[in-house]
């Protein structure tokens, strides 16, 4: 990620996109269901189970 990217969601330059991405990659990282982050990179869980 560019350094400046959350300076620029800050400041309301980002996609809406983006905005839902950090939203949900926030709100998995603050839960208390650890395989919630796992469950955001589909892939990155199946190999890692291979």
């Amino acid at each position: 990620m560019r350094p400046d990217r959350m300076t620029e969601a800050d400041e309301g330059r980002t996609s809406p996109d983006y905005d839902h991405l950090i939203d949900t990659v926030a709100d998995a990282c603050a839960g208390d269901d650890p395989t919630a982050v796992a469950r955001l990179c589909p892939s990155t869980t199946s190999a890692a189970a291979e």
